[in-house]
């Protein structure tokens, strides 16, 4: 959702991409998109990459992206976002990420996640009438990143979430969380980071740590709920013999009721919320291709978080069709999430995936996976644009 390019899916045909266009120094590159999962069933839509060398500092590119895509069971979506490298001619990078959803088979697996007292495996694909709910909303995230001494760095975030619920499943009527019947919230994030990758794209060696603190106060006509917390998250890069990369990922998240030194009366976390974590590098899940492969989307929720992931990536081969660089590799991974909302046991479960991969002009990759979860289910494959992390 939040990341706007990233659909998962199960390959009906491995997408074909048309050589990049040039204006001035802009590149257009546009992907068709057709594919399957059990999950979301038939998905069809198109996705633009604009990507620009960033004058005098050729090593940075700016961005502009747009996606659109229709699931025949579940997720319709519009995706937007913008990358701005050298803001104003300073070293302060924007980035804007603006996504309009409506899912008629949204998932809503019970209060506590009910993980462990579920019939329907953690693998399982559409979820069961009970379980899933009409959900509609858009969502708006700006982001402004700046630099301290060397790798050190800041960011600061807001971001803006308004949620409709035009059906009610009969669990969520009946359990009746916060945010049964929808809501809005605005949230604003401060954190620092420590970035020492090579690159963005696929990088190869480095470590890329942050950690930060947000807070989403009760602001009438605005944001419903009070809520505030914590995010910090870790990744390394390892380069290995032959081309090869081991990547790893941890994050851990938490989001706790009120906003310290206000007295807002909504002092409560919505039950959408337990899908999101924050940070630089937010996102959503757990469960599904962007963090628990072969585990359903959002099986795995909760106030509070924690996500690792371990992935060996090969390139293998180079080509240079269009005058551009194409690189192409495999990659097989672990990923495991962990949740825990407040009264409830704790919930988890891990998947394992593997498949192939394509870098076009070292600015656009395209994932083809299968992943699977331990614990049983369906395996699933997903078409995914840019790296798991």
């Amino acid at each position: 959702m939040i990341a706007g390019l990233l659909l998962l899916a199960l390959a009906a045909g491995e997408p074909t991409i048309e050589a990049p266009l040039e204006v001035d120094r802009w590149h257009f590159a546009g992907f068709p998109i057709a594919s399957y999962a059990s999950d979301v069933g038939l998905t069809l839509g198109a996705a633009v990459f604009m990507y620009a060398p960033v004058p005098e500092h050729p090593e940075e590119q700016d961005a502009v992206t747009l996606s659109a895509s229709y699931a025949t069971r579940g997720p319709r979506q519009v995706d937007a976002g913008w990358v701005h490298q050298r803001l104003f001619g300073l070293p302060l990078r924007w980035r804007l990420n603006l996504h309009g959803g409506d899912d008629a088979l949204m998932p809503y697996w019970g209060e506590g996640a009910q993980l462990g007292g579920l019939d329907v495996p953690t693998g399982s694909g559409t979820p069961p009438a009970p379980y899933r709910y009409h959900d509609r909303r858009f969502f708006a995230a700006a982001t402004l990143r700046g630099p301290f001494v060397g790798a050190f760095g800041w960011h600061v975030r807001a971001r803006f979430l308004d949620v409709g619920v035009p059906g009610q499943s009969a669990l969520l009527a009946e359990s009746n969380p916060p945010g049964a019947h929808g809501g809005r919230v605005a949230l604003f994030e401060a954190g620092l980071l420590f970035d020492t990758r090579d690159r963005e794209l696929s990088p190869r060696r480095g470590l890329y740590l942050t950690a930060a603190a947000f807070a989403a106060p009760q602001l009438g006509g605005v944001s419903d709920f009070s809520f505030h917390g914590y995010d910090a998250s870790g990744r390394a890069y390892l380069p290995l013999p032959l081309g090869a990369t081991l990547a790893l990922r941890a994050l851990y998240d938490h989001k706790l009721p009120g906003v310290p030194g206000r007295r807002d009366a909504a002092q409560e976390v919505p039950f959408f919320e337990r899908a999101l974590y924050e940070g630089f590098a937010y996102g959503e899940g757990l469960g599904g291709g962007g963090t628990v492969r072969g585990v359903a989307r959002y099986r795995i929720s909760g106030d509070e978080k924690a996500l690792g992931n371990v992935e060996l990536r090969i390139n293998f081969l180079s080509t240079h069709l269009f005058d551009k660089t194409q690189e192409y590799g495999v990659d097989a991974g672990l990923d495991a999430g962990w949740a825990r909302q407040p009264g409830y046991a704790a919930v988890d479960a891990a998947g394992i995936a593997a498949g192939v991969r394509l870098t076009w002009d070292h600015a656009v990759l395209i994932r083809v996976e299968m992943g699977r979860a331990l614990s049983g289910g369906e395996e699933t494959l997903y078409v995914s644009f840019g790296e798991l992390f």
